[in-house]
């Protein structure tokens, strides 16, 4: 029943992502709302792996495709926020470019032992040792927490701008 699900969470970001993306392919909010979507269906796929297999080894490595795969999310949503609801990213190059670097980082060291070291598994429990590296998914709720203040001062600025053009 887990794959099924899965397999129907997958199914249904990608075509809502491809729906996203052809209405208008030049857009960046549509273009990163697809990749996000893509994003949470290799993840439903990598998680329910990382859930369901045999070996220890095989569990870490899944483990691993998970942080990989999740790394590039939270820059996601942070660049679809800037973006939001216009068509370009609201960006300085530099800041792409060090958001680009640090999420490369990331998706590198999801994958190197440095993430996660090893895995026990006791009664069906997966218990995934952290490594040094674990630091950095910590910095992921902070860019959670900017992007919501981002999203509220946003907010405020139409309320004030909604109440200029009524004045």
């Amino acid at each position: 029943m887990e794959l099924f699900i899965s397999l129907i969470t997958a199914l249904v970001n990608l075509v809502l992502g491809l729906f996203t993306y052809l209405k208008n392919p030049k857009s960046s909010t549509n273009r990163l709302f697809a990749f996000l979507t893509l994003e949470v269906s290799l993840w439903a796929i990598a998680n329910y792996l990382s859930l369901h297999s045999i070996t220890a080894d095989s569990t870490l490595f899944w483990i691993r495709m998970v942080m990989l795969i999740s790394s590039p999310i939270g820059p996601a949503v942070y660049l679809l926020f800037r973006s939001f609801p216009h068509s370009h990213i609201n960006l300085k190059k530099k800041y792409l470019y060090g958001i680009a670097s640090l999420s490369i980082l990331c998706c590198l060291l999801s994958i190197s032992p440095f993430m996660f070291t090893s895995v026990n598994i006791s009664n069906g429990n997966i218990q995934p040792t952290p490594g040094p590296a674990i630091f950095f998914v910590r910095i992921k709720f902070y860019r959670i927490f900017i992007c919501c203040n981002h999203y509220n001062h946003s907010k405020i600025y139409e309320i004030k701008r909604h109440r200029e053009a009524t004045d």
